[in-house]
């Protein structure tokens, strides 16, 4: 099993993807797992019903549904890369909350680091939630 953080961006139409290990998975494979994800998270934007005024999030005429996100790999560069395979959990479950928490910040104009106390209790609220989730 493999894990990886995905962002989506709803300015850009895309889910951005955070893989710690980029050795597992070929970039073809990447775009084959997110093909159905790509295309069911703009529908489910619009079906929350909270998006229906954003024209890129509309059914164009005589389309059954709304157009696609694209998937991108984030450069290796600028997503931190495990030492030992197998951490990718644990870099997915450690990103997820800091993504949340500086994007919160950056909008109220709040420097965050990496161990700010709310995002703290995120991740443990996050790992318990996984923890109890039942195993299918």
């Amino acid at each position: 099993m493999h894990w990886f953080a995905v962002e989506a961006s709803i300015s850009t139409c895309t889910l951005n993807v955070y893989d710690s290990d980029v050795a597992v998975i070929s970039d073809k494979q990447l775009q084959s797992f997110m093909k159905s994800w790509s295309t069911l998270f703009p529908s489910l934007l619009l079906q929350s019903q909270l998006f229906k005024d954003d024209p890129r999030l509309t059914i164009p005429p005589g389309a059954k549904r709304c157009k696609e996100f694209n998937v991108h790999r984030m450069p290796v560069d600028s997503v931190p890369q495990t030492k030992v395979s197998g951490d990718c959990g644990v870099y997915a479950i450690k990103f997820t909350p800091h993504s949340i928490a500086v994007a919160a910040a950056w909008g109220q104009g709040v420097p965050m680091s990496w161990n700010t106390p709310h995002e703290h209790d995120f991740v443990i609220k996050f790992t318990l939630a996984l923890l109890s989730a039942p195993v299918t």
